[in-house]
């Protein structure tokens, strides 16, 4: 078993957390505010040395672009819905604005993603030799197609899906649609299991010392 104490504070608040599994309780709650405790501290001493006085000592005293206290005063206004309720719809301004630019510059000035994924959704099936159209897709091409097709069929709701075609392309597109996020689903649960296997392994070997 290890002597360290820096060991042995981390095997207990893991066990803390653990204990949450049986039922709510003292320990866990007393590691969860905690954790939440030391995050939020770390966060704004973080922001403070980082963000707040670079801005205030080299942007607006040294190089005197003032603008920023017009950001500073609106960021102050987030906190007029702790302050006063009469208040609080002031709050609404910087958060529309940071909302509006963050959406804005992600659209403007980062589309590589989207404009890729739009223009991987185009694929060519057939080739034109001599006046002949040929199929040239692999299987692989031709599921894709049929995945974002049926796919999209299933939210396409200009037409009835009494219909026929949208029915069956929309029924076809709802299995897709599940299996998709099942596949996320277990990739989300095994990435989960990972992270207890590693909190075993430290339990076991580093905490008991158990040779694994």
């Amino acid at each position: 078993m290890s002597t360290d104490p820096q060991i042995w504070v981390i095997a207990l608040t893991t066990l803390a957390v653990f204990s949450y599994l049986w039922k709510d309780n003292w320990a866990y709650r007393a590691v969860e505010h905690t954790f939440l405790g030391m995050s939020v501290a770390h966060a704004v001493v973080l922001t403070w040395d980082t963000a707040i006085l670079p801005r205030v000592r080299t942007d607006i005293i040294g190089q005197g672009a003032w603008p920023f206290v017009i950001a500073g005063l609106l960021g102050l206004l987030m906190y007029t819905r702790l302050a006063s309720p009469k208040w609080s719809w002031l709050s609404r301004y910087p958060v529309g604005l940071a909302v509006g630019y963050g959406v804005g510059f992600t659209m403007a000035m980062t589309p590589r993603p989207w404009v890729i994924q739009l223009r991987d959704s185009f694929r060519s099936l057939w080739v034109v030799r001599d006046g002949v159209f040929q199929a040239q897709a692999t299987f692989n091409q031709w599921v894709f197609v049929i995945v974002l097709m049926t796919t999209l069929s299933y939210f396409f709701f200009t037409l009835s899906h009494q219909n026929r075609a949208v029915k069956g392309s929309a029924y076809l597109g709802r299995y897709a649609i599940m299996i998709g996020l099942g596949a996320s689903f277990g990739n989300a649960v095994m990435g989960r299991i990972s992270l207890f296997l590693g909190r075993l392994q430290f339990l076991l070997a580093d905490w008991l010392g158990f040779g694994i």
